[in-house]
């Protein structure tokens, strides 16, 4: 991986994991005081995680243009998807939820 993709994919991490958790505390906190994170990583990919126990699972990785607030997870869609990755809410066993976002690491130098 080159100097500029490490860079790239660090500052990509660093704003999904900013948004996820800012997200969790600003909307999640009063049901959920506790938040999870998590930061997975395996063979060609890493995995940001964050888990809080509220049940309300966000439709925002849906685009909806006349809203004035609350465009951190398209963000986070947006830069997941650029960078040819993935990312998803689940509902957890407990009834909370988790949302996740996952990016490919490249060991090979871009031409």
């Amino acid at each position: 991986m080159t100097g500029v993709r490490y860079q790239e994919l660090v500052d990509d991490l660093l704003l999904i994991v900013s948004e996820l958790v800012g997200n969790a505390v600003k909307h999640a906190a009063e049901l959920s005081p506790e938040v999870t994170t998590e930061l997975s990583v395996r063979e060609g990919w890493v995995r940001i995680a964050v888990e809080d126990g509220h049940p309300y699972r966000p439709k925002a990785l849906e685009s909806d243009t006349g809203r004035t607030g609350g465009r951190g997870l398209l963000l986070v869609k947006s830069v997941t998807l650029q960078a040819g990755g993935a990312c998803d809410v689940e509902g957890t066993e407990e009834g909370g939820k988790v949302i996740w976002a996952s990016l490919p690491v490249s060991a090979e130098p871009e031409n």
